[in-house]
């Protein structure tokens, strides 16, 4: 029958037989279990009718439930739990404190708050096959040495409130708290969730889906803080699992452990509905965020996604936007790069198996002068850039992209958007690998590459610094192509396989070194004009070189200009040096350049020629202080047709 407590209970242990179907009623007394025993609740209710008490249980036994039902509080330290089959209607607090693994099937419904601590060298799992239902707010701590599981395995497990995991385990192993770890762990969140892992274990880890199924209906918030040698979290750790998160995702990479890492879609797949927010700024050795890290893992964001790699790592800043895996942006992504330090780049769709789609528009910004840049396709990854949609520099570029590089390889541009890029003199490389442009392109940098790569509308590409900058070719221009040379290196293109020009090429030396097209291997062909005009100031010697080796071949089926007129101590004009060179229009020379010398050298080696089928118009000024020559035919040969 039922028991009515009229005076205050303070017993070592209890058990409540499965057969016993009648209430308890504390009747606002106390109710307090305090000694080394097992405590079994199989049957019955407890009810608290003012609603003003609350079981207490102190022991280090077990304590079992598997059937009754709460309404009332309870708050529990236990040596060890089982959780089998009992309703919580009250917020309660159960707390795991000795040794012995706990594996509890689950089964239970927690109406209110619940919170979980596991103070143990051993670990605490809840719902290992059989659902558990939480309407309120869950609470998992692990403040010990070892794991928490919540959702383990099977299907239908419900949070309706928010899921908190503080992770704040020590020790000298490896700590982990797992939301559906099974391979056939499924559970609905429709509240958010906070991660806060602060712990200083060896090893700290926090996996949100390892091999199940999450559907998180509202936010999640993760703070990685670890402080020992490892600390990672990691969002559909494995193959089967799939995370889908409704609302906004937010990632701070901030701790002071030696690795720091954070994986949204380590092997599974991931599907952002919200804004992403990620932020790497851990302080140790080694901090990385990486979205897509295995080719198996697929991630799809749908809202803008806002990316900024810090400057906290002693060694090793990095962020991968599709390491192996696949990375579809449907809103805006934003990277800004403020790392310096000896590996701090953010790399894009970086491993052969990387796919990216960019579905919106690119912003890439760099703000230390030490870091290493933004790569698309590094390590032979490719991306995709949607029609109508840009990659920019945000707001002035050369204040807000003022370290390292930008490098493209693999990537496509599809539709005909204009492209402008131009980085500070403090930057280094824009560099293009096996790319397509669809629209026309203006790309502005201290060091300029380009191989393999195919330029459908007009280029203007610009190298404004020092180091010498020579691309290998095998690059096409549909429309037409201004070169220029304004730095102090040289700017070489065409070094071993053809270039094709497919209309006019403007080229212009306008700094303090050379600028050479065509320099080595066969087939370079402009189907279109050439002008080249050599502006070169300085106290050297600066010259352009169309055609240098012995093994460049060049067709030129329109009309070339060659025009000298820098101010530079010596300024000269090759055309060509020691390689072959067919022109098929018209020649016109204008030498006049008004430093101390200025040369136009035609055919100018031993083994070059040139054969010229159209006018031949040779204009030599009065303009250079020294030296104004003209060499038609100095070493090599020359057909005038």
């Amino acid at each position: 029958g039922n028991c009515n407590i009229d005076i205050a209970v303070n017993i070592e242990s209890i058990q409540v037989n499965a057969g016993y179907t009648g209430i308890i009623d504390l009747l606002g007394f106390s109710f307090t279990i305090n000694g080394t025993n097992n405590n079994v609740f199989t049957g019955g209710t407890f009810n608290d009718t003012p609603t003003s008490s609350f079981i207490s249980i102190t022991t280090s036994g077990t304590t079992t439930y598997s059937g009754t039902v709460f309404n009332t509080a309870n708050t529990v330290s236990s040596g060890r739990f089982n959780f089998n089959g009992s309703t919580f209607n009250i917020a309660s607090t159960f707390t795991k404190t000795g040794t012995g693994n706990d594996n509890c099937p689950g089964g239970n419904t927690f109406s209110q708050d619940m919170v979980f601590i596991n103070n143990s060298i051993n670990y605490l799992l809840l719902g290992n096959g059989t659902a558990d239902i939480f309407n309120g707010n869950v609470t998992l701590t692990n403040n010990g040495s070892n794991n928490m599981y919540i959702a383990h395995n099977g299907s239908g497990h419900t949070i309706t409130g928010n899921l908190i995991l503080n992770n704040n385990a020590t020790g000298t192993g490896d700590y982990r708290m797992f939301v559906c770890a099974g391979n056939t762990a499924a559970l609905t969140i429709n509240g958010n969730v906070t991660v806060l892992q602060n712990g200083n274990a060896t090893t700290l880890r926090t996996y949100f889906g390892d091999q199940g199924d999450i559907i998180l209906n509202g936010k999640l918030n993760a703070t990685i803080s670890g402080s020992g040698t490892t600390s990672d979290f990691r969002i559909a750790n494995n193959t089967n699992s799939l995370v889908t998160i409704s609302d906004t995702l937010t990632v701070l990479n901030n701790g002071s452990a030696t690795n720091n890492n954070s994986y949204i879609g380590n092997v599974g797949d991931v599907t952002l509905n919200g804004k992403v927010n990620l932020t790497n700024s851990g302080s140790g050795t080694t901090s990385q965020i990486l979205v897509g890290n295995t080719a198996n893992s697929l991630i799809t964001i749908a809202g803008v996604c806002d990316l900024i790699n810090n400057n906290n790592a002693t060694t090793t800043n990095l962020c991968y936007l599709g390491n192996q895996g696949d990375v579809i942006f449907n809103g805006d992504l934003n990277i800004i790069n403020n790392a310096g330090s000896v590996n701090s780049e953010v790399f894009c769709n970086y491993q052969a198996n990387s796919n990216n789609l960019y579905n919106e528009n690119i912003t890439i910004s760099t703000t230390n002068t030490s870091c290493d840049g933004i790569y698309f396709g590094q390590n032979n990854g490719s991306g995709t850039l949607a029609s109508n949609k840009t990659i920019t520099i945000p707001g002035v570029d050369t204040v807000n992209f003022i370290g390292g590089q930008v490098r493209f390889r693999n990537f496509t541009q599809t539709g005909n958007t204009a492209q402008s890029l131009e980085l500070a003199s403090t930057a280094s490389y824009i560099y293009n690998y096996d790319s397509d442009w669809g629209g026309n392109v203006s790309f502005t940098g201290p060091r300029i590459v380009s191989r393999g790569t195919n330029y459908s509308g007009t280029a203007n590409i610009e190298k404004t610094g020092a180091g010498n900058d020579g691309s290998i070719g095998g690059n096409t221009f549909s429309g037409i192509l201004t070169l220029t040379n304004s730095g102090s290196g040289y700017l070489l293109f065409g070094n071993g396989t053809a270039d094709i020009f497919q209309s006019n090429v403007n080229l212009i030396n306008s700094g303090s070194n050379n600028l050479y097209i065509a320099y080595d291997g066969a087939g370079h062909t402009i189907t279109g004009d050439l002008v080249t005009t050599n502006s070169a100031n300085g106290t050297g010697d600066y010259r352009i070189f169309c055609g240098t080796t012995t093994n460049a071949t060049l067709i030129i089926n329109g009309n070339v200009t060659l025009n000298n007129t820098g101010n530079g101590t010596t300024i000269r004009t090759y055309f060509p040096n020691q390689a072959d060179l067919t022109l098929n229009g018209t020649l016109t020379i204008n030498n006049s350049a008004t430093g101390t010398n200025s040369f136009v050298h035609i055919a100018d080696g031993t083994n070059s020629s040139l054969t010229i089928s159209g006018l031949t118009t040779v204009n030599n000024n009065n303009t250079a202080t020294t030296n104004n020559r003209i060499y038609l035919g100095n070493n090599g040969d020359i057909t005038f047709n």
